[in-house]
């Protein structure tokens, strides 16, 4: 059987316990939420709640940054100073918010190889926690979370806790702002284990090294492309003709459905223009395909229906959107071109142009070849940075 490397488990616990809760039901859920908010009123500690053994009297703020078990308690900014946890020890006491606990625990070899330390640990709650709110429906920038890594039982694990500053929820029925009543979908938790674990293995460091290549071959292909500019100047010759004269003319559009395919073989040329710069796209692909069967990997440890995966796939979506802006580019560089011809006042004019087409469509398609390599390196360098910080990795629906 299969274990995720990373789990994640959630509770919560509003101001005033559930109406359905009867008697010790209902005193053990204000206990608990006392014990959550700093009001403890009899030495309840977080450990108690979940079945540690620890016999520290303390409330979740002092738990969770326990230097005995603990890296250090921290927030979006960094380990937090005394008078720090002393502010936020009394938010906690004032607000009426909903809060939440929330638990990332690792898998013994996984956390002690990937997240053993504060630094690790913050560099991977810091960047997931934003885009769990965000998937939960807050604005992360309503919310107050802290943290501490703790190592006391045999796997890491990183408690969260974290609250509303406002209410932000509208509610028709009485036209006021009400905060949040707490439940978070499953699918959210699934979404923030996955990217937990992506972060920490952190994956993409293949891909930062292969952006440096990449950079340095496109940049030696702009001289040495002389291979294929025949080819290069033969498909755009074609596409001259062949290109729409009416309609929608962007890469993905309908109209441009049957001629789509030249406009990729000319890409492919400028691609495989230089033999470093071919290695280097390969060398992106595979290591794309990689990260796909690594996230796939994630996903069957998780659990996650097989009709989701897709949403969580990268490499078509990369590759897809570099021919699409090299794409467009083409394009709009033979309207251009063909334009010039067009608007020739008079047929003396345009006959000297159709005979000179030659010479000029040599000039430019070696201008065109050099601007589409210099505008890939642009894209392959977005799409890393894309990549390095974890954005739009992830579909934002299943």
């Amino acid at each position: 059987m299969r274990v995720p490397n990373v789990n994640a488990f959630l509770h919560f616990y509003q101001p005033e316990p559930p109406p359905h809760l009867k008697d010790k039901a209902r005193e053990r859920y204000i206990q608990k939420h006392k014990f959550y908010s700093c009001n403890s009123d009899n030495g309840y500690d977080y450990v108690n709640y979940v079945n540690t053994g620890s016999k520290n009297k303390a409330d979740y703020v002092e738990y969770s940054g326990d230097n005995e078990k603990s890296k250090g308690l921290f927030s979006a900014n960094g380990k937090l100073t005394k008078k720090e946890k002393k502010e936020l020890k009394q938010q906690l006491r004032d607000t009426k918010s909903v809060i939440w606990d929330l638990v990332v625990s690792f898998k013994p070899e996984f956390g002690q190889k990937y997240c053993n330390d504060y630094e690790s640990a913050y560099a991977i709650i810091k960047t997931v926690i934003p885009k769990f709110l965000k998937r939960a429906g807050f604005n992360p920038d309503n919310i107050v979370w802290y943290a501490g890594l703790h190592e006391n039982k045999h796997h890491r694990h990183v408690h969260i806790s974290f609250f509303e500053k406002e209410p932000k929820r509208y509610h028709a029925k009485d036209k006021e702002l009400h905060y949040s009543e707490g439940y978070i979908p499953q699918s959210c938790l699934t979404y923030l284990k996955i990217q937990t674990e992506q972060k920490a293995t952190d994956i993409t460091a293949e891909l930062k090294a292969l952006r440096k290549e990449i950079t340095i071959a496109h940049k030696a292909s702009i001289s040495n492309n002389i291979r294929y500019q025949s080819e290069f100047r033969k498909g755009l010759a074609e596409l001259m003709i062949e290109l729409p004269k009416s309609g929608r003319l962007g890469y993905d559009s309908d109209n441009m459905t049957s001629v789509r395919p030249k406009v990729d073989k000319l890409i492919d040329c400028v691609i495989k223009s230089d033999k470093n710069a071919l290695q280097a796209f390969n060398a992106f692909n595979s290591a794309l395909q990689a990260r796909d069967i690594k996230t796939r990997e994630m996903l069957a440890r998780n659990k996650v229906n097989e009709k989701s995966w897709s949403q969580y796939m990268v490499a078509e979506k990369y590759l897809a959107d570099v021919y699409r802006r090299l794409g467009n580019q083409v394009i709009n560089a033979v309207r251009v071109f063909r334009q010039d011809e067009i608007s020739a006042r008079s047929h003396i004019v345009r006959k000297r142009i159709e005979n000179a087409r030659e010479q000029r469509l040599l000039g430019y398609s070696i201008k065109l070849q050099t601007s589409l390599e210099t505008d890939a390196i642009l894209a392959f360098n977005e799409y890393m940075k894309e990549l390095e910080q974890s954005k739009d990795f992830v579909n934002e629906t299943y």
